[in-house]
């Protein structure tokens, strides 16, 4: 029997010899009817969430994903919840909630299950959030404004954005877990994928913003805590190489699939100081002055690389650091994530 760790490294090695579809229809024709191993099902509901290249629950309606126990199914149910969310559906998302009440903390078991459990109390913010700031999601709107990158995304999904003097409604494309280093690097290969997938697919010289770089600049995950694990490489030369290498890897792929693009079309979202403890997050041998160094330094090499090519750059991390501890807490929705009014002040700089 093959365990779950191998299994899931066989997924993903088939996915860097096979196209996103093709891998997709395979999976669809292998388990049509079926029973769909746990390891399967989320690595289908992250290729799906992460594409949008079909309806995750409607895949679901005719198969039976084999749990195992309660926090595997909040796993499934975390995709079905960002799917539900990106699609403005609130009768499917309370219904997701309510049936994974009492679901076990994951924290101790598996690190998927506590990433599947921190985006659901996500969700749950948002929607509380949306049901409060109803009319920051009219339709009305002059254009579309595709954003793609990691979990801020949803902050953003399905709300109108004033931006160049034009109402923009948000189309959010979130791909879980990216890092600009996953994009510089090409490693794992999936994230790559995944991204080319959705340029793709937009219109050339369509209206873009990237949110990408935040996970990549935390203390416990990224740049900071390898360059400690490291101690002999140099921590400005890391962070250099993973702004250059990510920036122009998405210059190169905005250049193949849409030519001499108009660059002012393209904007990135910068990331903000984290809102918990850093001192509880940080490796052994380092202080939280060091960290705020090194995020301050990875900023202006991001905001630099960035105007460089030509892009907008709307700096999150200065906006936060003017504002009073007071003030910030009110544009939080959790320890992480800004809650989306905070995008409204952003975007209109």
């Amino acid at each position: 029997m093959i365990s779950e760790q191998r299994h899931g490294q066989l997924i993903d090695s088939q996915l860097d010899k096979m196209p996103l579809v093709e891998q997709h229809g395979n999976l669809l024709r292998s388990t049509h009817q079926g029973s769909v191993p746990f390891v399967v099902a989320h690595y289908w509901g992250e290729l799906i969430t992460s594409t949008g290249i079909d309806d995750f629950s409607e895949v679901l309606k005719t198969r039976t994903v084999e749990y195992q126990n309660k926090w595997q199914q909040e796993i499934i149910g975390s995709y079905l919840g960002v799917e539900a969310w990106l699609q403005d559906d609130t009768p499917k998302l309370t219904k997701l909630f309510e049936s994974l009440l009492g679901t076990p903390e994951a924290k101790l078991v598996s690190a998927d299950g506590v990433n599947a459990q921190a985006y659901m109390r996500l969700l749950g913010k948002l929607l509380f959030y949306k049901e409060h700031h109803k009319v920051e999601y009219q339709k009305q709107f002059d254009e579309t404004l595709v954003i793609i990158g990691d979990s801020h995304t949803l902050a953003l999904s399905n709300r109108i954005i004033y931006f160049k003097n034009k109402s923009y409604l948000m189309d959010a494309r979130p791909i879980r877990g990216i890092k600009l280093h996953h994009l510089g690097s090409g490693k794992p290969a999936k994230y790559r994928k995944y991204f080319e997938h959705h340029i793709a697919n937009l219109k050339t010289n369509s209206d873009l913003a990237l949110v990408v770089g935040e996970i990549d600049a935390r203390p416990d995950e990224g740049i900071f805590q390898y360059c400690a694990n490291h101690t002999d490489v140099d921590t400005k030369a890391v962070t250099a190489n993973t702004v250059v290498d990510g920036c122009d890897y998405i210059d190169d792929v905005l250049q193949k699939n849409w030519g001499l693009y108009d660059k002012n079309k393209i904007t990135v979202v910068g990331f903000s100081r984290p809102g918990y403890l850093i001192q509880k997050r940080l490796p052994l041998n380092t202080d939280e002055s060091s960290f705020v160094q090194f995020q301050d330094h990875f900023n202006s090499i991001f905001r630099q690389k960035v105007l460089s090519i030509g892009w907008n750059y709307l700096d999150a991390l200065s906006l936060t650091n003017k504002m009073n501890s007071e003030a910030l807490q009110k544009y939080r929705i959790d320890r992480i994530h800004l809650n989306p009014s905070f995008y409204d002040l952003l975007f209109s700089i």
